[in-house]
């Protein structure tokens, strides 16, 4: 099934198609073809109809793997851009830990700091799961996995390399002062990469299933089907054809 109204899903939104022009609409019109074939097996125009609507539905099944590659290869780049986006949060809250304790002693201008430290955090929260320790002075411990990304004014960025997966290189997230792999559990972050790597390959090993089955079932009743050829003692009856 197509799943409708998946416009939140950028893998989702592949299959969400105009009535009859997707996968489901596909086969109907490749059942139908079949059946009027059924109808009237001699005729050259429903033979046609048949080869018509198969040679569509394997277009269908192509682009729908090729649209489900693109994308996978979109979110790649946006796990780069997220990620970038993050180290400027990270880079802007280490700046704040600088000058929230001083700003006890410049004129009262805690509160506005304190106001756009809370909101860069609100904002980083909803990208990736973080731990967020506030010590009395004000400054913020920034974690990630228990490993410190910001503490005082020291910044620990993510870094992105592409490692390959099944073959393809794909962008991969590690701390950058020691290396290791990031573990994201949470997140817009967490969203991109687990459609990435989880959803859209677990669509396009269904398609293809259903292109492999699709090619077994119909070659298989196909060869089952019987042609039976005779000649009618009137020249007007000619030769006909009949196809179980």
């Amino acid at each position: 099934n197509e799943p409708a109204g998946a416009g939140s899903s950028e893998a989702g939104t592949i299959f969400n198609e105009p009535s009859g022009l997707g996968i489901s609409g596909s086969l109907s019109r490749f059942w139908n073809a079949w059946q009027d074939l059924a109808n009237v097996p001699e005729s050259g125009a429903a033979r046609a109809a048949v080869r018509q609507e198969g040679d569509f539905l394997v277009t269908t099944l192509r682009q729908l793997s090729s649209q489900l590659g693109d994308t996978q290869a979109g979110l790649d780049d946006e796990v780069t851009r997220e990620v970038e986006a993050i180290n400027a949060i990270l880079d802007q809250l280490a700046a704040l830990n600088g000058e929230i304790p001083q700003s006890q002693f410049n004129g009262g201008t805690e509160g506005d700091l304190l106001d756009r430290r809370d909101r860069l955090v609100e904002d980083l929260a909803s990208r990736v799961d973080i731990n967020v320790i506030e010590q009395a002075n004000g400054q913020i411990s920034v974690l990630l996995s228990g490993h410190n990304l910001v503490q005082a004014g020291e910044v620990s960025h993510l870094s992105v390399r592409a490692l390959s997966q099944n073959g393809i290189p794909t962008a991969t997230i590690f701390f950058e002062d020691d290396g290791s792999l990031a573990q994201i559990q949470e997140g817009r972050l967490r969203g991109i990469t687990e459609v990435r790597d989880v959803t859209i390959p677990a669509f396009l090993d269904r398609l293809d299933q259903i292109a492999d089955a699709l090619v077994g079932e119909v070659n298989r009743a196909h060869r089952a089907g019987t042609c039976i050829l005779y000649t009618s003692p009137s020249p007007r009856d000619g030769l006909l054809s009949r196809m179980p």
